[in-house]
């Protein structure tokens, strides 16, 4: 693995001489015709719980042997890291967009 969630691979025509492409990987799609149930809540728990806990499920998820399925949840926990810190940066503006739409009100009165 070059880096946590990604894989170095070839295509079916290049060769170990070959730049290799830096490529995601994920859990292999299963595509069902009947609806997909929600994750158990026990699960969301333990994917959005403390950093130790966390890192639990991701090595309980190493040892299936199943890198996409370890993979899938590390992206999870970057994406909803990533999603609070895009939140607190929207309060953050509205906190000031809020300021300066009170200080044009005083400054019209």
């Amino acid at each position: 693995m070059a880096n946590e969630g990604m894989v170095l691979a070839y295509t079916e025509e290049q060769g170990p001489k070959s730049d290799p492409y830096l490529i995601p990987i994920h859990a292999a799609p299963i595509f069902l015709s009947e609806p997909i149930d929600p994750i158990p809540q026990w699960l969301y728990q333990l994917l959005i719980s403390q950093l130790a806990i966390f890192y639990t499920l991701v090595n309980a998820a190493k040892k299936l042997d199943d890198w996409g399925i370890a993979t899938d949840i590390t992206c999870y926990w970057e994406y909803n890291d990533k999603m609070a810190d895009i939140n607190m940066c929207i309060e953050q503006l509205q906190a000031e967009a809020d300021l300066v739409h009170l200080a044009k009100l005083l400054c019209k009165g």
